[in-house]
């Protein structure tokens, strides 16, 4: 008797054991795809293929702000300095800052819609060759 309860244990240990080890695998597969997804979702390259239209809106306003931000702001804001050197310095200065990080900027955005124009070329490409070869006609545009 006292043989027959410790093998009903062992029994519902090896059970307990074996219904941990799935819970366990199955969180770590609940993790893995959270992960996937979150990085997928704020990854730059997925949010441009995704909503194109919307960034590309967004980048024009960002870039019009940044260039009207840099004009106003020099006209507008007067940084008083004991040195006239500062202030010459100051206004070479940041022109030139706002400048560069236009042309950054816009270099930017050209390579990654040059990426995403690329990468619709050849999913066209391969949708093509996929129905030609499935002996499908394709229509030439």
């Amino acid at each position: 008797m006292a043989k027959e309860k410790v093998d009903i244990l062992k029994q519902k240990k090896q059970e307990l054991e074996t219904e941990l080890e799935r819970i366990q695998l199955e969180l770590d597969d609940s993790i893995h795809k959270v992960r996937s997804d979150v990085s997928s979702s704020l990854n730059p390259v997925q949010l441009i293929k995704r909503y194109p239209w919307p960034v590309i809106g967004a980048s024009f306003l960002v870039g019009f702000l940044i260039s009207g931000a840099g004009n106003s702001r020099n006209k507008s804001v007067s940084v008083k300095s004991n040195s006239p050197k500062n202030d010459s310095s100051e206004k070479i200065f940041r022109p030139l800052l706002f400048k560069e990080l236009k042309r950054l900027a816009a270099k930017r955005a050209a390579s990654l819609a040059t990426g995403y124009l690329e990468d619709m070329l050849q999913n066209r490409q391969s949708e093509r060759s996929t129905s030609l070869s499935n002996g499908k006609s394709v229509k030439k545009d």
